[in-house]
């Protein structure tokens, strides 16, 4: 595993041999992991690069599907206290259909939720603010796009029942168990999703 170090939440400064270094504190701490690629896309607003990667695993199984779509960055806050001490938080950043959201990518929303996605699972985008996709929606700076993502949350919200591991304090369990929440009727939810239309940029 690769080690470093943190100045202040968040920040990283370059080092050798995969540490940094921080006149602070001696403590070392393990590297984030890296961004997952269906996120980036979700970001970015790339649905055809979404759609390759749930092409990809679904000649896997079903379950690769589901930890395709909801796989998340694990990383760490730390926070140098005044007493010359830190403490340490791991978290989920957010999942790629609330990265969508929050940056307002309707049909990537659209498409992540028709595939099964799950918009109960929280993330941590930054120091100490948390999201679902619920929330990230109201992050959205774009009001139309904004609207239309609200609409597509509010059709799903019906079919899914909140997961038991959806907090976003880090639990390797999500992964571990495949992301076993399902809507409770994907039929009924592909149904409701489909009558809203939107625009594919």
């Amino acid at each position: 595993k690769q080690w470093y170090q943190r100045r202040v939440r968040g920040d990283m400064y370059g080092g050798f041999g995969g540490f940094d270094f921080d006149e602070f504190s001696g403590e070392c701490y393990q590297k984030d992991d890296p961004v997952p690629a269906i996120v980036k896309h979700a970001e970015r607003g790339n649905l055809k690069g979404i759609q390759g990667l749930i092409r990809t695993a679904r000649k896997k199984d079903e379950r690769a599907v589901r930890i395709a779509l909801n796989k998340t960055q694990r990383w760490m806050e730390v926070d140098y206290k005044m007493g010359g001490y830190t403490k340490e938080w791991e978290w989920h950043g957010l999942t790629a259909v609330a990265t969508a959201a929050r940056y307002g990518y309707p049909a990537v929303v659209k498409f992540l939720l028709l595939h099964g996605a799950d918009p109960t699972l929280e993330g941590c985008y930054t120091d100490n603010e948390y999201a679902s996709a619920f929330k990230a929606q109201t992050l959205c700076r774009e009001p139309e796009k904004s609207a239309k993502i609200k609409a597509l949350l509010d059709a799903a919200r019906p079919y899914w029942n909140d997961a038991p591991y959806k907090h976003s304090s880090y639990k390797k369990d999500r992964v571990k168990k495949g992301f076993p929440n399902m809507p409770t009727d994907m039929e009924a939810l592909k149904s409701v999703l489909e009558r809203i239309s939107v625009k594919v940029v």
